[in-house]
């Protein structure tokens, strides 16, 4: 029987990645395993050195999180039905979701290195019928939100990006929030797990205290909280993997 990961996981990006000069690639791994209704989920931190892609252009049974941490990446996809690349400029801060049953590939167009963070996930005993699957969506905090949903509490304002099923979940939720200097979110739980992908300022969990960028992962029904200690705006993606409708 698999052992399930911990029901509490935060972790910082290194300030300095170092590149790996044999393939132009480093990964560094936060969180890989079952959880507790999830076959696999891994999340990981990667630098690419300067105009190298991590792998060719490919598909697996996974759906993905990209967040931008540089301004120079670009995501790359190709059509089924042919061999057409498209490319989408990833704007540092940004997120993209792709199904990755659709051949893709991340890319540093840019001289300079690029880094980002990186989930993944599968679940092959339990998927969703292939008209309920999201397609691919991507969000921007210097874009605007536009009509989506937003709710405001004191210090603090949250988007949520999407809401809905995908290929092995009944409910993928992804939420944008920002906190501001002194601004916290009280101690609450889920009946869901959480993973929380932060992109700027200091903030504190549960007594652990870090530097964005960084990673955090929450049980189901572990209380938890986020505080802004810092000067700056926190601003961090959070994404609720529910098992159940």
């Amino acid at each position: 029987m698999k052992q399930h990961l911990p029901d509490f996981v935060i972790r910082g990006v290194p300030p300095r990645m170092e590149e790996n000069p044999a393939t132009g690639w480093h990964r560094q791994t936060f969180f890989l395993g079952p959880t507790s209704f999830l076959e696999e989920l891994c999340v990981h931190a990667g630098l690419l050195s300067g105009l190298v892609s991590p792998h060719p252009v490919h598909c697996h049974e996974h759906e993905e999180l990209h967040i931008a941490l540089s301004d120079n990446l670009e995501f790359v996809s190709c059509d089924k039905d042919s061999d057409v690349e498209k490319a989408l400029q990833l704007g540092k801060g940004s997120l993209l979701y792709n199904d990755a049953e659709v051949a893709h590939t991340l890319r540093n167009k840019a001289s300079r290195p690029a880094v980002y963070l990186f989930a993944r996930w599968k679940n092959t005993t339990t998927t969703f019928p292939s008209e309920m699957k999201r397609p691919d969506f991507y969000y921007s905090p210097g874009s605007g939100s536009g009509d989506l949903r937003r709710s405001r509490h004191e210090g603090s304002e949250t988007i949520e990006i999407y809401s809905g099923p995908s290929r092995y979940l009944p409910r993928l939720r992804a939420l944008f929030t920002r906190i501001l200097p002194g601004g916290v979110i009280p101690c609450h739980r889920h009946a869901h797990e959480v993973m929380f992908m932060f992109i700027s300022g200091s903030f504190e969990i549960l007594g652990r205290k870090l530097e964005a960028p960084g990673f955090a992962f929450m049980g189901t029904r572990v209380p938890h909280y986020i505080m802004n200690n810092g000067p700056e705006p926190v601003e961090y993606y959070a994404f609720e993997l529910h098992g159940e409708a």
